[in-house]
């Protein structure tokens, strides 16, 4: 391949690139590119041609779960992984490529090991569904995944509202009836057994993953357990129900309660999904039982060690009676605490009163973990979950501005930073106001429930024009909070009082450590 056959091809997979697509796709179209450019087996075009691309591959490689197809594509992947490391010269690419290619081929590992029947721990008991996409490569169907679904519920007095995370206008069109269906299935299936507390919720329903374009709403299965999940809870019902670890669904339901078929094709594709994964048992409408079973005997052909089940349901009762796929647990400690205060209603009405008098008292007291923050003019004062003051500081805020939360929130948080049950305090532009002290405000510190300092941070970047060096005195504001890969981080702001310049940068949460890299604005950042 000539140099303007490979040039046409760079720009093709930048345009590609830039489409909707997932990480897992966007892996094969860089690995594809990658082969073209190996093939010439020249360095320096190798070079040239890989360079804009090693860093967002990498990237990729560490952040794709190698599952849900046959390993092949990705042993493909890893091999054509070592084969373009060993032609970068530059070291800081070819030690994250290396490092990348080990966290891929870790992960991939599990697919291995799932395929061999080894029987792995460590599974999330949570409601998962395949998906499929739209996107193929060829004839074989490279855009899938397996799905969850997070719900949180709450009463509501007027009207049931949904919101879908992530929020789009096509996609809850053509979800909405599925999701009503749902709602009604759950609601009218647990009349029958239990007293709900109101006729209205709110309902917030995240997709976990959410990457790619669905085909279908065979999700309706899935949800309408998630649903029966939480009003159970939020109704204090004597019940609990889990779903078993390794479990997948698939299937709509209707106002029947009987689970839909989502054709022979789509199961087949499913099976093979979830078949090429890390769960254990997939659970099909019985109408495509005899579809999956044959899918799923080729592929036990040539995978004859992987251990995995199709179980087949009918309708709604026929999955709750199913112990091998739905927990349900009776709450009976529950039930005799409540019976037991019914019973002696008239000491209840006697003695709770007064213990919980004493218990607050005594809570007030002993509690010394941060849980309220309340500003008074400059004054930030930290107190415990009863309001009782623990310690208070100075903020070098504008005492004149409305104190709106989010505006206080730039200057301090709570936030529990190594999850021990105790809280700390993160306060930006503290006015120290302490003899020789060179950064009045721009500085970030972490404190401890006794106001012990357990680190802080100045930013100090020194930035620069054509003709001006720009000192380094900044303000500096907190953002907000996030976990990425398990670690903590503070994302901080910091604007330059001499300049418009400002920057955007992260800090490890329990060490006050500069981490990452920073991003960097000739204006300010708003909003």
């Amino acid at each position: 391949m000539n140099i303007i056959d490979l040039e046409n091809e760079r720009i093709k997979l930048i345009q590609k690139l830039n489409e909707n697509f997932n990480d897992r796709i966007k892996l094969f179209l860089i690995s594809d590119y990658f082969e073209l450019v190996l093939s010439t087996k020249n360095k320096s075009v190798i070079e040239a041609f890989t360079a804009e691309f090693i860093g967002l591959f990498s990237s990729l490689l560490q952040n794709t779960i190698p599952q849900f197809l046959r390993p092949e594509y990705f042993s493909k992947i890893i091999k054509l992984s070592q084969e373009l490391k060993d032609h970068i010269s530059i070291d800081e690419f070819r030690n994250s490529l290396s490092n990348s290619i080990e966290i891929f081929s870790n992960n991939f590992t599990n697919l291995q090991k799932k395929l061999e029947g080894e029987v792995l721990q460590n599974q999330e008991s949570k409601i998962k569904f395949p998906v499929l996409e739209h996107f193929e490569k060829g004839k074989v169907l490279l855009g899938g995944f397996i799905e969850s679904i997070t719900i949180a519920l709450k009463v509501s007095n007027e009207k049931n509202k949904f919101i879908i995370v992530p929020s789009n206008s096509n996609l809850e069109k053509k979800l909405s009836e599925q999701i009503n269906l749902s709602w009604n299935c759950a609601i009218n299936y647990l009349k029958t057994f239990v007293k709900l507390k109101s006729k209205f919720y709110e309902v917030i329903i995240q997709f976990d993953q959410k990457s790619g374009n669905y085909i279908g709403n065979s999700f309706g299965t899935a949800l309408t357990i998630l649903f029966i999940q939480n009003l159970l809870d939020v109704n204090n019902a004597g019940y609990k129900i889990k779903i078993k670890p390794g479990i997948v669904l698939t299937g709509g339901i209707n106002e029947k309660y009987e689970i839909l078929s989502v054709s022979d094709e789509i199961v087949e594709k499913k099976t093979e999904l979830v078949f090429f994964s890390t769960e254990q048992n997939f659970v099909v409408p019985k109408i495509d039982e005899l579809s999956a079973l044959i899918k799923l005997k080729n592929l036990q052909k040539e995978f004859p060690r992987r251990k995995f089940s199709i179980i087949a349901v009918e309708n709604l009762e026929d999955l709750f009676n199913r112990r091998n796929i739905i927990e349900i647990k009776k709450l009976s400690l529950i039930k005799k605490i409540s019976r037991k205060l019914k019973r002696n209603w008239k000491a209840t009405i006697i003695i709770l009163p007064l213990l919980i008098f004493l218990f607050y008292f005594l809570y007030r007291d002993w509690d010394d973990n941060p849980a309220i923050l309340e500003n008074i003019e400059n004054t930030l004062i930290v107190k415990n979950k009863v309001g009782k003051e623990l310690w208070q500081t100075q903020i070098g805020f504008n005492n004149k501005k409305t104190y709106q939360s989010s505006y206080l929130s730039q200057f301090q948080k709570i936030i529990d930073i190594n999850e021990d049950g105790k809280n700390e305090i993160i306060i930006a532009n503290e006015n120290l106001n302490k003899p020789g002290s060179k950064y009045k405000y721009s500085k970030i510190i972490c404190y401890d429930l006794n106001k012990k300092e357990i680190w802080n941070y100045s930013f100090k970047d020194t930035i620069s024009t054509f003709t001006d060096k720009i000192d380094t005195i900044y303000a500096i504001f907190l953002i907000d909070t996030l976990t990425i890969k398990n670690k903590k981080l503070l994302l901080c702001v910091s604007t330059s009082l001499r300049s418009f310049s400002s920057a955007i940068f992260q800090l490890d949460l329990q060490t006050g450590k500069r981490i990452n890299s920073t991003l960097w604005n000739s204006g300010f950042f708003t909003n």
